[in-house]
Parts: structure tokens; sequence; C-alpha cells
């Protein structure tokens, strides 16, 4: 089990390292960042913010 998910692990930090070090990387997470279930929930997590603020 343990090898198993120190392998999960490590491809999953390869795969982040290449996505950030790559051009269409950057592409693909500004448009995972501005869609319309991410934005809508980042608003959402400021309001909520907001009201318990004040």
């Amino acid at each position: 089990m343990a090898t198993v998910g120190g392998a999960w692990w490590s491809v999953s930090a390869a795969r982040r390292s290449a996505k950030q070090t790559s051009p269409v990387g950057y592409l693909l997470d500004v448009r995972d960042r501005l869609t319309p279930q991410t934005v809508a929930s980042r608003a959402r997590a400021l309001y909520r913010g907001y009201r318990q603020g004040s």
C-alpha cells in the first residue's frame, strides 16, 4: 500500500512540475482557474469570508 501511495505521489509531483514549466501547462492552468464553476466558488468563498468578518 505504501509503495502504491508513494508511486502515485511521485507521478502527481512529476505531472505538476511538467505543467508548471510548460507554456501550454500555464495556459491550461489559467483556463482551469477561469471556468465559471471555479470563479463562482471563489466568489462565494470571498462573500462568506466578508460576511463572517463583519
